[in-house]
């Protein structure tokens, strides 16, 4: 369970995490990481991709059905999505999954660790890292606390 009921999808970032086999990045990644996370009790899933993710993935038919459902959010060419990605996270109060660590961002946004979930996709299947969410602020049971001391636990 995270502490906040809102999340921002780094589209571009999860589709690339596991590529298949002719190196592209696949619409699969993001399929399984929504329905992942609304298992995880999130109200609110909002997913962002970069428009040349429209001419690189592997099923572009898929990522527009995606999109024209509204489940997801192409951005303009030339928009910096992981700018835009931090901003929307700041209005909406949300956490990012992402395995960016949004370097160049850190000075003006000090936050981003506190929020920011990694993830591996391993066989299509999705898992969270949730050891490195708010690892200063104590939320809910012992048992998450104990959890998060052992370190090389993965939610699934």
């Amino acid at each position: 369970s995270y502490p906040l009921e809102t999340v921002i999808l780094d589209g571009s970032n999860i589709a690339w995490e596991e590529k298949n086999n002719s190196n592209k990045p696949q619409i699969n990644n993001i399929e399984a990481m929504i329905n992942r996370l609304s298992r995880a009790n999130f109200k609110k899933i909002i997913t962002v991709a970069d428009a040349a993710l429209r001419y690189q993935i592997d099923e572009q038919k898929r990522l527009d059905s995606l999109v024209r459902e509204g489940a997801m959010k192409m951005l303009p060419a030339r928009v910096d999505g992981d700018k835009f990605i931090l901003r929307i996270a700041e209005e909406e109060n949300a956490m990012i999954v992402s395995n960016d660590m949004f370097k160049e961002f850190r000075e003006s946004t000090p936050w981003i660790d506190e929020r920011r979930i990694p993830y591996t996709i391993l066989d299509g299947e999705v898992y969270l890292h949730p050891t490195s969410v708010l690892p200063s602020v104590e939320i809910g049971s012992r048992e998450n606390k104990e959890r998060k001391e052992n370190d090389n636990t993965f939610e699934n």
